[in-house]
C-alpha cells in the first residue's frame, strides 16, 4: 500500500516527524518544509526520489513561512 505522511508543516513541524516518516517508507512526504534542518536527510530524501507534497499558500497561512516568496 502507497503511504504518504505528513510532516513537517505547522503541526507536525519537528524534524524527527519527519525522519520517521523517511524510516517507516512513506513514499510521499506532505509539506517537509522543514528538511532543511537535516541537511543528511534530505539527501536521503533526495536519493529516495520522494516526493514533497507542497502548498505555498498553506505554509503561509500556517505561518511555517513569513510568505511565499521567502521560500521562491
Amino acid at each position: 500500500m502507497a503511504c504518504t505522511c505528513h510532516a513537517g508543516g505547522k503541526a507536525t513541524g519537528r524534524i524527527r516527524f519527519i525522519r520517521h516518516c523517511h524510516e517507516v517508507g512513506a513514499q510521499r512526504i506532505g509539506h517537509g518544509t522543514r528538511l532543511a534542518e537535516d541537511p543528511a536527510l534530505l539527501d536521503e530524501v533526495v536519493a529516495r526520489k520522494i516526493p514533497l507534497e507542497m502548498c505555498l499558500s498553506s505554509n503561509v497561512h500556517t505561518h511555517v513561512v513569513a510568505s511565499v516568496r521567502s521560500i521562491l
